[in-house]
C-alpha cells in the first residue's frame, strides 16, 4: 500500500510540474516554415541522384526480384 501511494504521489508531482516545462518549451520553438531542406534550393536538387549506382547490400535480394521479362 505505501509503494502505491508513493507512486502516487510521484505521479502529482512530475503533472504539476509538466505544464511550467511544455511553457518554456513553446517560449523556444523554432520556425522552419521557410526552409524546404534543399541548401542549394529544390530545382538545383533534381536528378543529382541519377548516376547513383547502389551497392549490391542495398539492392533486393536476387531471390526477390520479379521474373525477368527478356
Amino acid at each position: 500500500m505505501g509503494a502505491v501511494l508513493g507512486a502516487t504521489a510521484l505521479d502529482v508531482v512530475t503533472a504539476q510540474a509538466l505544464p511550467a516545462q511544455e511553457s518554456t518549451a513553446q517560449a523556444a520553438a523554432r520556425h522552419y516554415s521557410e526552409r524546404s531542406g534543399f541548401p542549394m534550393g529544390v530545382e538545383a536538387s533534381r536528378g543529382m541522384a541519377r548516376d547513383f549506382d547502389a551497392p549490391r547490400d542495398m539492392r533486393t535480394p536476387e531471390a526477390l526480384r520479379p521474373p525477368s521479362l527478356h
